[in-house]
Formats: structure tokens, sequence, C-alpha cells
């Protein structure tokens, strides 16, 4: 086998349960279980900190958050620490990242030799005649109770939607053009970087529906135990997700499931372009996320906490040959 390429995909919020091949019995996602029945699906790998930059920059670097000194999303990585993109730079690949990977400041390559798609921030802007289907609230992108009401929740068309597909459609004309192109044998190594499944919890009307219909009810929502920890009950309280009520709960859960089977439907265009092109038997396919989202586990939402639906990341690599 010759040097391979490398394609790595990491996605952003994605709880590590929610995959079919993980043992959620409801959610849809053909491409990753396709994918960890090529490969090794890892069921016991963390992210160094569950929050995107400080997760990001560990990722990047395989230095802890507190070498970085990189605590908040805010937090700045210095264009002197080296990156994996650095090293394989030198060592011939052709290095690629394409979409989201939430560099803060000027430096927006940190050792890649090419950024094919930039970074977003913002998850939701009022464009005219809106995205939504009587759903618009801005403070879905947010980690506020708020960000679970009914306005902020539901069928629709959030702006991360239409970032990852055209992050998609340019991963895979890369794709098509390095098998394509003559006189640079350089094997590549491209970094795709999605928003999904990260909130706001809306989601395409047909998905949202099915898992409304699929999904059972929110267990013990609003019921806490008496012992939780301190810095957790905290947290809870200032995001005020202990005045979810069980139907809120179960309309977020929904568009939670539905936004992961749209990334699993972008990671299979990315592999079924990998086949066409006769690149699948050279590329080592490497699947991941930043953190992940409780979406509902022990009645709390998002991030920033140490329990497995936050801190666990799915990890999943494939080599075919």
């Amino acid at each position: 086998m010759p040097r391979p390429n490398f394609l790595v995909i990491m996605s952003d919020q994605h709880n590590r349960h929610v995959m079919s091949h993980a043992g959620d019995e409801f959610v849809r996602t053909p491409n990753l279980d396709r994918l960890a029945r090529s490969g090794v699906s890892f069921p016991n790998t963390y992210c160094a900190a569950p929050l995107c930059v400080p997760s990001r920059m560990t990722f990047l670097t395989s230095q802890y958050p507190t070498d970085l000194q990189i605590w908040v999303n805010g937090g700045l990585l210095s264009s002197d620490t080296p990156t994996f993109a650095h090293p394989l730079s030198l060592a011939g690949w052709e290095t690629t990242l394409c979409g989201r990977m939430h560099f803060v400041g000027p430096d927006q390559h940190h050792g890649f030799e090419r950024r094919l798609v930039g970074d977003v921030s913002g998850a939701m802007r009022a464009v005219p005649g809106g995205r939504f289907e009587e759903v618009w609230s801005a403070a879905g992108a947010g980690q506020r109770y708020q960000g679970l009401l009914d306005n902020a929740v539901g069928p629709g068309l959030a702006l991360y939607e239409s970032f990852d597909r055209d992050v998609t459609e340019r991963t895979c004309q890369f794709l098509r053009e390095h098998a394509r192109q003559s006189g640079d044998d350089r094997p590549f190594c491209t970094v795709v970087g999605m928003l999904l499944p990260h909130n706001p919890y809306v989601c395409a009307k047909e998905l949202f529906e099915e898992y409304m219909d699929k999904l059972p009810a929110p267990e013990n929502v609003g019921e806490f135990p008496e012992d939780e920890h301190p810095a957790v009950r905290e947290l809870r309280r200032y995001r005020g997700t202990d005045r979810i009520t069980p139907e809120q709960a179960r309309r977020a859960q929904a568009a939670y499931y539905g936004l992961v089977t749209m990334t699993d439907r972008n990671i299979g265009r990315i592999i079924d372009t990998l086949a066409e092109e006769g690149l699948v038997e050279d590329t080592v396919i490497m699947y991941t996320s930043d953190h992940g989202d409780m979406a509902g586990e022990h009645s709390l939402w998002w991030k920033e906490n140490f329990y497995e639906g936050s801190v666990g990341v799915p990890m999943i690599w494939s080599c075919p040959s």
C-alpha cells in the first residue's frame, strides 16, 4: 500500500450514544454504521474538555487545555504551537481543512496548506422570508432555557445545516479533483469540519415528525437526585434547564435526532464520493466529534459537564485495505 490518504471528519456536539451501531434503537445512522462495520469503533473515547475551542485545539496539538492555556471558546492558539498538520505537510502530505475548526484570531490555517471553506460564527441570522417553519428564535443557538422553547425548536432550516451542506459539497469536489489531477502524487490529509448536530434543535420537517413519532416520552424530566454534585446543580440552575417540561424535552430530542441523521447523510455523500473516485482502498477514514450533547440525559442539555453524554465522543477508524 502506498502512503495512505487521511480523511478526518469532525462533527460538532455528537452524543456518542446516539448512533445505531452504538445501541440506539431509534436513530438512523446507516453511513456511520457501515463505516464502523468496515473499521473499528472506539466506545470509550473522551474529549479533553467538553467545550468547542479547548477540545478542538487539544485534538489538533495533542496538548491538554492546561498546556495551551485555553479554557473558553475565546481562547487563542498561538501560531508557533505545532498541530498535526505541520509535520504531515513537511512529510509530503497535502494538508487541507474544509469547514469548521473554530480557530480564534487571524491565523485560520495553523499548519494546513489549504483552507477550502472558512468558519462561521452565529448559528442563526434573520433573513428575508425567514429560515424556519413556524419557528424562530435566535435563542436556539445558545445554551439557556429559552433555547428549548417551542419558538426555538422544531422543523425548519437553520444556517448550520446550510453550512454543512456547502462543506460536504466542497469536500466531494476536492476528492474528485484529487482523483483526476496529474503531476502531483502527494497523498492528502483532509480534515472536514461540520457544525451539526450542534443546536439550534431545528431539523427538516420529515425528520422532526419521524422522531416525534418514534421516540418514547423522556423519563424523569424535572427529577434531580438529592446528592447531585453542586457543580451540576449550579449548571442546571444557570442554564435554566430545570424548568423544561416533558413535551419541550421531547421536541428537542426529536430535533437533535434529526440533526444526527442529517450529519450521517452528509458523511454518506463523502464516503460515496471516495468510492466513486476509486480512493477508498488507499484512504484511512476517521470520524469523531469535538464533544457530546447531553440531549436530555440526566435532564441536561448541551455540554460543559463531565457526564458521559457530554465528555464522551464517537470515534471510528476505517481503512478497507
